[in-house]
């Protein structure tokens, strides 16, 4: 690990120096929810998403995965605001659940709203009328959904992916394991419109 030298002769790892940089951003919402230090999975994330890596990052309920991808995310998005006169969806997360996709809206929200980025969910189970009406007041910065879901929202247009820079899929191997995304689930979703 490279090390760089601070005032002080403090050494930190240039994660942690992304840490306090980003806690100096995100101060007073991440010290709300007692969210002073990184965990390790947050230490050797956030980085490298910040960069423009690609990362696929399995850990345990309870390590900060959630917390490691939507960090350099808000950030991100907070730095470039939507420049159209019309919001555009610039990141979607994917979760295998309505259950997931209402904790990740919930994080998600929390920590973007001293931006005034906007965050919504689309969640399976409910209805096409009801994932219309998610989108009727105009497109979030975020979008949270099941794939189910996401899939109805795309094939009815209540949603543009054309400004898409952030796509994270949590719980890949449940989703996996649901074949929505492959050719069978997309048909069997195809027929429940």
């Amino acid at each position: 690990m490279s090390l760089i030298c601070i005032k002080r002769d403090i050494r930190y790892s240039p994660s942690r120096v992304l840490w306090d940089c980003l806690v100096c951003i995100m101060q007073s919402t991440l010290h709300s929810q007692n969210i002073i230090h990184p965990t390790a999975v947050q230490m050797q994330t956030i980085l490298k998403i910040l960069k423009g890596c690609n990362i696929l990052c399995a850990a345990e309920t309870g390590s900060g995965k959630t917390l490691a991808y939507l960090l350099p995310i808000i950030h991100r998005l907070q730095e470039e605001p939507f420049t159209d006169s019309e919001r555009n969806i610039r990141a979607v997360v994917i979760v295998p659940s309505r259950e997931l996709a209402e904790q990740v809206t919930s994080v998600a929200r929390s920590i973007s709203r001293p931006f005034g980025l906007v965050v919504k969910v689309a969640g399976g189970g409910r209805g096409v009328g009801n994932i219309r009406a998610a989108f009727t007041h105009g497109q979030p910065d975020v979008l949270v959904a099941t794939p189910g879901a996401l899939l109805k929202a795309l094939w009815k247009r209540f949603i543009n992916l054309n400004e898409l820079n952030f796509l994270v899929i949590d719980e890949a191997m449940l989703i996996q394991e649901e074949n929505v995304f492959t050719r069978d689930g997309i048909r069997n979703s195809e027929t429940q419109l």
